[in-house]
């Protein structure tokens, strides 16, 4: 099709522009397509000024550095290599965010000498937001009339904030919270206390490694199966999902560029291969010089 020949060819040619000489913090994210085939997304960070009131604040724009194929160890190098091609200076980064893909981290941390890898908190947050819903699958698919009628339709509920729920929503919720025999509810009120958590501490200091502590140890003896598995996960990165105490960088930034590059995959269903995918992520993303008038 000759849009998408138009696109490859000036989104290649634009490419050839990029300036990586600027960036010292990186974030990393993947992202399915079509089933099991996945693509890792390199972004780079705003920079953090203080303003007067000493608050940190984001200045300029991030943008999309490196789209690449697959979700390994391997796609770091392939950035490590482009991030050199384009001028890059892997020992200006300062900070890397990721999830909790341990091939992800080591090889950042290999490739980035010196930058502080940050386990991102909405990541850690969502690995508990999933450990809610898998315990209400669990408990829907048991024998007890009692649990699979108060958990039916009720996805949503747990999967939103309280103050993002309608007030029908809400008085549900209200009166799921009153049983004492639903694991759900338990777990719910774990990841209420993980986002509380995130919420009360900014700084990397004993009252912060304490409430971590306390907040593990509960997890780890929690009568909830799922519960216990997330106590298990903070434990083993805990040394990443620290590090956000002392960067205070996460892919919140990022995800204006999650939102459009789920736009991207709901439009993908005519994409006929991956480069098209990527093409477009890099096409919105890239803060590219693009003739967008001619492509148009």
């Amino acid at each position: 099709m000759l849009t998408w020949r138009l696109i490859d060819h000036h989104v290649e040619e634009a490419l050839k522009d990029q300036d990586f000489s600027d960036v010292s913090a990186i974030g990393v994210d993947e992202y399915s397509h079509k089933g099991h085939n996945y693509i890792t997304v390199f972004l780079s960070h705003p920079d953090v000024v203080i303003d007067e009131a000493g608050r940190r604040k984001q200045a300029g724009n991030a943008r999309v550095l490196f789209v690449t194929k697959g979700k390994d160890k391997d796609v770091v190098l392939r950035f490590l290599e482009r991030f050199k091609e384009k001028e890059g200076r892997p020992e200006q980064v300062e900070v890397a965010t990721s999830d909790m893909i341990h091939g992800f981290r080591s090889a950042i941390g290999e490739s980035f000498p010196n930058a502080v890898v940050t386990v991102d908190k909405f990541h850690v947050i969502k690995n508990c937001s999933d450990a809610v819903d898998s315990t209400r699958k669990r408990e829907l698919r048991s024998k007890d009339n009692a649990k699979t009628k108060d958990l039916k339709e009720t996805r949503y509920i747990w999967l939103k904030n309280p103050d993002n729920l309608t007030d029908k929503q809400r008085e549900r919720l209200g009166q799921l919270l009153q049983t004492e025999y639903l694991d759900t509810v338990q777990a719910y009120s774990c990841r209420l206390e993980l986002q509380d958590f995130y919420e009360t501490y900014n700084s990397y200091d004993e009252d912060m490694l304490s409430a971590f502590e306390r907040l593990t140890i509960k997890f780890a003896n929690s009568t909830v199966m799922e519960i216990r598995k997330v106590a298990a996960c903070l434990t083993r990165n805990a040394v990443e999902i620290l590090n956000y105490f002392q960067t205070l960088r996460t892919n919140a930034i990022l995800e204006g560029f999650n939102s459009k590059i789920s736009i991207i995959k709901s439009r993908a269903r005519g994409f006929k291969n991956m480069r098209n995918f990527m093409n477009m992520i890099y096409f919105v993303c890239g803060e590219l010089s693009l003739p967008l008038q001619p492509i148009m």
